[in-house]
């Protein structure tokens, strides 16, 4: 499910987050995986209070793509959500 749309420069690098607090309830991110395309450098990531977020430089101008952030829970939830990323130079 893509839940937003940004716009990125390919020589930029900058973070994507999502807030999983509207999606769970009475649970928490424990794990948390991207899926990030090969024109795309992953620099860091993390998760802090059920927000994950992905750092990512590079992608190739006029191109568009998918992202994904797929969490687990101690509850047994294994979730997925994408972000699309227009590449464009700006």
């Amino acid at each position: 499910m893509i839940i937003a749309a940004f716009t990125k420069d390919p020589n930029s690098t900058i973070d994507f987050a999502i807030d999983w607090n509207q999606f769970l309830v009475n649970d928490t991110v424990t794990g948390s995986s991207w899926e990030i395309p090969a024109a795309f450098t992953l620099q860091s990531e993390g998760v802090t209070s059920n927000v994950t977020r992905a750092f990512l430089t590079g992608g190739v101008a006029g191109t568009d793509y998918t992202i994904t952030n797929r969490i687990t829970t101690p509850g047994g939830r294994i979730e997925d959500r994408s972000v699309l990323v227009q590449v464009r130079q700006l």
